[in-house]
């Protein structure tokens, strides 16, 4: 049984991840989310001191571990622009000790709420908010003014953005044939090329994973609404097409430029010194090239250092040994996809995507380890 305080944290920080921002740049008001998340995580403290829950152990580890080296960090560090690499884990143990169902839940609704807007951006071709990126001494407006095409950005700062929660909400609702097409629906009014692939793919893995009987019907209803998705992105905006088409092209300037981006982030990592190889150099890649490394990995070893770096990957590839050692292929696959995205893709850059990742990555540990919850909860009772 949840508590009033349990439910009233889990909707504070759902707040402050989808609705803080649009609130601020549309009604002009300013939400304390440093005030907001210290409040949630006192509460955290104090539920699990009067009711003594029991955590996750392993979450609790993952949170103090990121908390030491966060702590290490500020030592180091010039700047505090990837304490959100750090701050997401203990967010989303908060969140998911608190009342996972619940997130789950508003989750859904920030997906409806989400595709709802891109859909009034696409009617009216105009952003319910332009946001401003400010870099240094160069600032950028995101407005469709600035764009060649239609790029639906709804709640969020931009379109990567979007189509980054597009694909966790596929990812997290991966059971879920009807939210799975909203997901596509999101991904392909972002009109970002990974997210729509993403999404897609992940459809074609529930469909071949499903062995109900009336499976062929979901193939023509999934089928259909794909082919209307992308027809209506594609009367707006056959640019996004073109780019679709140029997905797996290595000469094309957009790639090329991606590929420059990883090799150089690769050199800076090896010029560093021994501590910042360590625990890595906040923000500096970008400053120097005026860009990202255009791929996740490669900026948690740039950002966090080979520390870090670890701790987001012997998660994931305890789930891969995992999925394989219980033979859940589809979990297998869909595993492989997260890590090809994470390498190809912004996904963990911001801090909306950072702790969904994380709550993924919890919900999936989950599925694996369930037989031995139930067994548990089993001799618990008993």
């Amino acid at each position: 049984m949840m508590t009033p305080l349990q439910k009233l944290t889990t909707f504070s920080l759902f707040y402050i991840m989808f609705f803080s921002l649009i609130i601020k740049e549309t009604l002009h008001i300013t939400t304390p989310t440093i005030l907001f998340t210290m409040t949630a995580s006192i509460s955290f403290i104090i539920l699990n001191l009067v009711y003594n829950q029991k955590l996750i152990k392993y979450q609790v580890v993952l949170s103090l571990l990121s908390l030491l080296l966060l702590s290490l960090s500020f030592y180091i560090w010039n700047n505090i622009y990837a304490t959100n690499l750090y701050l997401a884990i203990i967010t989303a143990t908060i969140i998911y000790n608190m009342d996972k169902s619940l997130f789950k839940k508003l989750l859904l609704i920030a997906l409806v709420i989400q595709t709802l807007l891109q859909i009034y951006e696409f009617l009216t071709l105009k952003y319910i908010f332009d946001y401003t990126l400010i870099k240094g001494d160069i600032e950028f407006t995101m407005s469709l003014d600035n764009l060649s095409f239609f790029r639906g950005k709804g709640l969020f700062p931009g379109a990567l953005t979007a189509g980054s929660f597009a694909i966790y909400m596929a990812f997290i609702f991966r059971k879920n044939p009807y939210v799975l097409l909203l997901a596509f629906t999101s991904a392909s009014l972002a009109s970002t090329r990974l997210s729509v692939l993403t999404v897609f793919v992940i459809i074609l893995l529930f469909i071949f994973q499903n062995n109900s009987i009336k499976i062929k019907y979901k193939i023509y209803f999934i089928s259909t609404i794909i082919l209307l998705v992308l027809l209506i992105v594609s009367l707006n905006s056959s640019e996004f097409i073109n780019r679709l088409q140029n997905f797996a092209d290595f000469n094309s300037d957009t790639n090329s430029l991606r590929i420059y981006y990883w090799t150089s982030g690769l050199y800076e990592f090896t010029q560093y010194p021994l501590i910042n190889i360590l625990l890595g150099k906040s923000n500096y890649f970008a400053t120097i090239y005026g860009n990202s490394a255009e791929s996740d990995w490669i900026m948690l070893l740039l950002e966090t250092g080979i520390i870090g770096f670890l701790l987001y990957l012997i998660p994931i590839f305890s789930i891969i040994i995992l999925s394989l050692a219980k033979q859940k292929y589809y979990l297998f696959l869909l595993i492989l996809l997260w890590c090809i995205d994470i390498f190809l893709y912004r996904h963990i850059s911001g801090i909306v995507s950072n702790v969904l990742h994380w709550y993924l990555l919890y919900d999936i540990l989950d599925e694996l380890n369930l037989k031995r919850k139930m067994k548990n909860e089993k001799s618990i009772s008993s």
